[in-house]
C-alpha cells in the first residue's frame, strides 16, 4: 500500500445509531489530505461516509468488513459518520493520499 499519512490515525467507535465526528489532526493537515484510510479491525462490518458536520451514515453508505482496510476520496470533508451493522465497532481513520 503507497499511503502517506498526514495523521497518526484516530479511533473512532461506531455503533447500531449513526454518529459524526469531526476527522483529527491539525486545520491544515485535514484540509490538505486528498484521501482517508478506513480500517477494520474486527469483527464487525461499518458502514461509513465523509462529508461536513451535518452528515449521516446508513446502510446505502460504503461498507468496511472487518479485518479490511481501504481508501477513499475525501475532497473537502471534515467529518466522518459511522454506523456499525452488530454492535459496537471501532475504526481506525487514518488522513492522507494515494491507495
Amino acid at each position: 500500500m503507497n499511503f502517506p499519512a498526514y495523521n497518526k490515525g484516530q479511533s473512532i467507535a461506531a455503533a447500531t445509531g449513526t454518529a459524526t465526528v469531526a476527522l483529527a489532526g491539525a486545520a491544515e493537515k485535514v484540509a490538505a489530505a486528498r484521501d482517508v484510510l478506513v480500517c477494520n479491525p474486527g469483527p464487525n462490518a461499518v458502514h461509513f461516509v465523509v462529508g461536513d458536520n451535518s452528515v449521516t451514515a446508513d446502510n446505502t453508505c460504503p461498507l468496511i468488513p472487518a479485518g479490511q482496510a481501504r481508501t477513499f476520496a475525501k475532497g473537502g470533508a471534515t467529518h466522518i459518520a459511522t454506523l456499525a451493522l452488530v454492535g459496537a465497532q471501532t475504526i481506525v481513520v487514518i488522513l492522507g493520499e494515494g491507495q
